[in-house]
Formats: structure tokens, C-alpha cells, sequence
């Protein structure tokens, strides 16, 4: 996501969305939308409410735009609300369980959804093997890997500090080795 020429046309077509220029939203969101809808689908792992999730994100995004104060930071900008969208939306789906995204429950406890069969084996194997992380560290696996976020940026999205962050990808990437190893080949 560092790419400096992608990050001026974000910057540009977000100065346009504030002149009025309905074009140049529309293109913002042939830019993002993708993005974000797979950043919610990881997110939510197999929740039912990923399109209402996006739309609450964009919409979320439209009111923000006018107070967005440095529109060069418009990727981590819309990274955070996106996260903030499917904390909300996790908090309401889990009100009883009391689920906050400092809870170190995995999802995969909280959730009965299957995973997409659909995908080849070793795709359901690594999405079931990210369900089965603490919230925290599939935040940051998300971010980091399928979000290609810098580490800088995990950090301004989910304002920690990047020790933590590199910390928590540590920890996760331990995790999904042990998950992803056939039994028998465990050293």
C-alpha cells in the first residue's frame, strides 16, 4: 500500500469527493471496495452481515471524508474505520459474550459458521487456521499480509505501537505454523 503514485490519486480523488464531485467518489470506491470487502470477509470469518458490514463502512466513510485532515492518509484512514465497522458490528453479534477486540478469545469459539468449501484445500485450511486466532493477532495477520499494510500503517490503524504489532505477528505466525503442520510431520 506504499505506493506513493497510488497514494497521490487517493489523495487527489479525495480533495474532488470534498469539491462535490460525484465521479471522483465513485472511483474512490471502485479503488477500496475490494479491498475492504476483503479485509470484512477476514475479519468477520463467515458472519452473514460482511455486505451489510461494507455498506456501514462506506457510509461511514462519505459523513468522514469532510474531516479527514491529511487526505494523503486516506489508506489508513478507511483501514480504521473499516476496523472500527466490524468491531461494532462483532460487539453487537456478541453482546452476551462480551467479546471487545482486546479479548484473546478466538473467533472460532464464537462462531459456528464453516468455512467456504468452495476454496482449494490449502486456502480452507489457512482461513480455518485464522478463525482459530485471538482477535487481536487476526487483526494484525490481516493487516499485515492480506491488507499488505506497511507495519507503520498496522500501527496507525490499530494505534499501537509496532513492537506490538511485530510482536502479535510473531505470536501469530507461531500459531499458524502448529495449525498448518500435518501431525505427523511436527518436529
Amino acid at each position: 500500500m506504499d505506493d506513493p503514485h497510488q497514494s497521490k490519486l487517493d489523495q487527489l480523488l479525495v480533495v474532488r469527493c470534498r469539491l462535490g464531485e460525484p465521479d471522483a467518489l465513485d472511483e474512490l470506491v471502485d479503488r477500496w471496495h475490494g479491498r475492504m470487502w476483503a479485509f470484512v470477509c477476514r475479519s468477520l470469518a463467515g458472519d452473514d452481515a460482511v455486505e451489510e458490514t461494507v455498506q456501514e463502512l462506506w457510509l461511514r466513510v462519505l459523513r468522514g471524508l469532510p474531516r479527514l485532515r491529511d487526505p494523503s492518509r486516506f489508506g489508513p484512514w478507511i483501514y480504521r474505520i473499516a476496523r472500527l465497522a466490524v468491531v461494532d458490528r462483532l460487539r453487537r453479534k456478541y453482546s452476551d459474550a462480551e467479546l471487545t477486540p482486546d479479548d484473546d478469545t478466538p473467533l472460532s469459539e464464537l462462531t459456528a459458521e464453516p468455512v467456504d468449501l468452495d476454496l482449494p484445500l490449502r486456502l480452507r485450511d489457512l482461513d480455518y487456521s485464522l478463525a482459530r486466532l485471538a482477535w487481536p493477532d487476526r487483526e494484525v495477520v490481516t493487516l499485515f499480509y492480506a491488507q499488505e499494510l506497511s507495519l507503520q500503517e498496522v500501527a496507525e490503524v490499530l494505534d499501537i505501537p509496532q513492537g506490538t504489532v511485530k510482536s502479535r505477528l510473531h505470536r501469530a505466525r507461531k500459531q499458524l505454523k502448529n495449525y498448518l503442520e500435518p501431525q505427523g510431520e511436527a518436529s
